[in-house]
């Protein structure tokens, strides 16, 4: 049930709906090899028990889902939701492929749709999905309706450009590039970067009726390569298929946008390890308690 009022995620919704999503699903491999490890920690801090319900927002094609209900056997249940209709579609063709049951899927904007469950959930877990609400303090405070008192929370999120090198090589060089480039956006803008701030994310979650909030670094390597590769084409393309990348498509000209891709290959070519391209990622995983 939709709660009567604007949509007010409705960018983020045609974004993941007709963009990103679609670019996510096709590019399926590449992001589990990208973010599968702090996926990882996140169900280890999550400490899942037998038995348990348990909601992901956000929860894309299904990974997290997935690994979460192979946790909770016969008594427990997993139920994951998502803006994209058609990351929601992926999710439900991989639990039918890998035969995962206590799970199931569902579109809905976590920031103002009913999610509430029958009985409350014991625990609320997101990777990387909770960074793009237009009203974060609104959606928390969703969120924690459908959590039982005592109910736990667990989610990973980006920290800066800084310490995420992959988030600013890429739009820097083609910043240089493009005539008028967008102007950068503001920290609390929606989108990956939006709770790089861990003192936003614990305003925001204190304001939504958290408690014991505890937010945790976590560094671990950002690897995009999959089936013998070496992950520079994959990574390249994932820099190249953004807004920014369609902005400096339609501006530069062929000539000019070929070059401009030249250039960012042999920049990213240059984070190497192994033999494989790798770069450092920072993350913060967060808890709390209803």
């Amino acid at each position: 049930m939709r709660v009567d009022r604007v949509d007010a995620n409705s960018v983020q919704r045609a974004y993941w709906s007709d963009v990103a999503g679609p670019t996510w699903v096709q590019g399926e491999r590449t992001f589990e090899r990208m973010l599968d490890p702090h996926g990882e920690a996140l169900v280890e801090l999550l400490d899942v028990h037998r038995g348990e319900r348990v909601l992901d927002v956000g929860c894309g094609f299904g990974p997290t889902s997935l690994a979460v209900a192979r946790l909770v056997g016969a008594d427990g249940w997993v139920h994951g939701v998502d803006i994209s209709p058609v990351m929601i579609e992926r999710a439900r063709r991989r639990a039918a492929d890998d035969q995962v049951d206590r799970v199931s899927f569902g579109v809905a904007d976590a920031q103002v749709d009913d999610l509430v469950g029958d009985p409350l959930y014991d625990a609320v877990v997101s990777r990387f999905g909770v960074m793009f609400f237009a009203d974060p303090t609104e959606a928390f405070t969703n969120l924690r309706g459908a959590a039982r008192v005592g109910g736990r929370l667990a989610f990973a999120c980006w920290q800066g450009p800084d310490v995420n090198p992959f988030f600013s090589l890429g739009p820097a060089l083609i910043r240089a590039v493009i005539p008028d480039p967008p102007s950068i956006p503001a920290p609390d803008t929606p989108g990956p970067l939006a709770f790089a701030d861990p003192a936003r994310i614990e305003s925001v979650l204190n304001e939504s009726g958290w408690n014991g909030i505890a937010i945790t670094p976590r560094r671990l390597p950002l690897r995009f390569d999959v089936d013998g590769s070496d992950g520079l084409d994959a990574a390249v393309g994932h820099v190249v298929n953004t807004e920014l990348g369609r902005i400096a498509a339609a501006r530069l000209g062929p000539d000019r946008f070929a070059a401009m891709v030249t250039e960012i290959r042999a920049q990213i070519d240059q984070h190497r390890s192994a033999g494989v391209l790798e770069f450092d990622s920072n993350v913060w995983l967060v808890s709390a308690t209803a």
